[in-house]
């Protein structure tokens, strides 16, 4: 990628490069300047491609990697106690393959999604002109390869083979065109994303009890190696139920997506009653788990399950206290398509906010427009009715307002979803 960075066509904005430095490649401080410039370009579209999705999908495999050498980092027969340096090893190594593979699902994802992301996320580098959609390209063919040599070489290669899988099926085969094959395929990726996390755990430890020379007990073997798989599964199963909700927030894009997701096939009230729901029995299930194991209920287990339980209250009322409505309609803006191909898809849709006064009033956004004289009753009335209007001011701020008002549940839900993984340790 370093070779004809400067170009604009290879995906670097021509203003990086002054003037001087092009024609002076002999000068050793506008080599320096020139090269500095393009380390500076390179990480700020690294940070700007993965910047909203670090800490919903690396950390978590993080955490859950911490959690595997919790549950075996002292009083079990045939394994080491590990130090803390190579426990923090072990979590930077599940960083490093959960950054590489969050870029090949991201840079990937954005090449796709540009339309979305005009709408919902215009900071992104291929829609703000950050980089060329050829750079991009160069870029994704890059991450993958580092990815997958990578996974080999931490020992986790069919987790990086198999989320390349998921994300080619996510982004290049319309699964994510409907709720239920975007919502499997977030599971599979998320389950990736786990399974390593755990997988690379699980290698240190018996690395850990190799280098000591003494062999591992079958039975704690056993308890080892099925560890990683189940609770892969368990939390893959509890993102297909919930993750739903980072979708509240992005209506429009995914309609100008032709995405059929949860909330738009089923309503988004029955969509909010369904991520609340999955997330009390998931919260509910790990407590009966734990009781039918017959663990004590220490303090900080009993704290832990509080917390969860006031964060599912906490984003239930969130979420079901201000529910948008809307209807679908066909976007007026949108040209109709020229070619054949876009002739068969679906025409571009858009919600059409109703009831618009009242949802103003469940938000607090006041109507950035003046108002009319006083009418014969004595009150104000609306200069022209609002429900008509699908792109005014007002329901662009009604819009962005519900948008983040669903952002900070999402937030909710990534820490719950934290504290969640830690049920199988505290």
């Amino acid at each position: 990628m370093a070779t004809g960075i400067h170009k604009r066509r290879s995906g670097v904005p021509a203003d990086l490069i002054q003037p001087d430095q092009q024609h002076s490649p002999t000068n050793s401080p506008s080599i320096l300047i020139t090269q500095m410039a393009r380390l500076g370009w390179l990480a700020r579209v690294l940070y700007l491609f993965t910047k909203t999705d670090v800490h919903n999908l690396v950390l978590p495999a993080c955490t859950l990697n911490l959690v595997v050498h919790a549950m075996y980092s002292s009083g079990v027969p045939g394994l080491p106690t590990l130090s803390a340096s190579t426990i923090a090893l072990s979590c930077a190594k599940t960083f490093l393959w959960g950054y590489l593979g969050l870029l090949v699902i991201d840079v990937t994802n954005q090449l796709m999604g540009q339309a979305e992301d005009r709408l919902n996320k215009p900071f992104r580098p291929l829609v703000s002109g950050q980089i060329t959609v050829p750079g991009a390209m160069r870029l994704a063919v890059v991450s993958t390869g580092a990815f997958v040599v990578t996974a080999n070489a931490l020992g986790v290669l069919w987790t990086a083979l198999s989320f390349v899988g998921a994300t080619a099926t996510y982004n290049f085969t319309g699964a994510d065109r409907s709720w239920v094959g975007k919502n499997l395929s977030n599971a599979w990726g998320y389950g990736c994303f786990f399974a390593a996390g755990a997988w690379i755990a699980v290698g240190d430890l018996i690395a850990g009890a190799a280098s000591g020379g003494a062999p591992i007990p079958p039975a704690v073997l056993d308890r080892l190696m099925i560890t990683a798989p189940t609770l892969s599964v368990l939390h893959a199963a509890n993102i297909f139920c919930s993750i739903t909700i980072q979708d509240l927030r992005d209506v429009d894009g995914d309609l100008q997506s032709r995405r059929t997701t949860h909330n738009l096939a089923w309503g988004e009230r029955a969509a909010r009653m369904c991520i609340s729901a999955g997330m009390s029995v998931f919260t509910a299930a790990a407590a009966i788990a734990t009781q039918a194991a017959g663990t004590p209920w220490s303090m900080p287990r009993v704290g832990l399950y509080a917390v969860l339980v006031a964060l599912v209250a906490w984003i239930g009322v969130r979420i079901l206290l201000h529910v948008p409505e809307y209807l679908v309609v066909v976007d007026p803006v949108q040209p109709a398509p020229a070619d054949t191909a876009d002739s068969l898809l679906p025409p571009l849709a858009v919600s059409k906010w109703i009831h618009v006064p009242t949802q103003a009033l469940r938000l607090g956004v006041p109507n950035p427009k003046p108002l009319s004289s006083l009418d014969d009753s004595g009150t104000q009335a609306m200069v022209r009715d609002e429900d008509d209007d699908i792109r005014g001011p007002w329901v662009a701020a009604l819009k962005r307002e519900q948008a983040a008002r669903d952002d900070v549940s999402f937030k909710l839900y990534i820490l719950w979803l934290y504290l969640y993984i830690f049920t199988a340790v505290v």
